[in-house]
């Protein structure tokens, strides 16, 4: 069997891209929020994934900006807000 020694450590299916993402969204939001109150995301309503990620972190919807690109195709932006936390 499986014996592990003293101080051994596994990760077992780490999601290295999901940790970093995070990561660097959380970096990137304490350094915005040094300067402004609220930060801003626009984001494609069919991007799904990046909708889910962003409310994961707290941002909410604000704004929906329906237009059409250069090529006539209609288009529809999200536009999520992230207010700086209150310590």
């Amino acid at each position: 069997g499986y014996e592990p020694g003293i101080g051994s450590t596994r990760f077992y299916d780490l999601d290295t891209v999901n940790a970093y993402n995070r990561e660097m969204k959380r970096l990137l939001l304490d350094h915005a929020f040094q300067f402004v109150e609220t930060v801003v995301f626009p984001i494609g309503e069919d991007n799904l994934r990046s909708r889910k990620a962003i409310e994961k972190i707290g941002a909410v919807l604000v704004e929906r900006d329906s237009r059409a690109l250069p090529n006539g195709t209609p288009f529809t932006e999200l536009i999520y807000a992230k207010k700086r936390p209150v310590l």
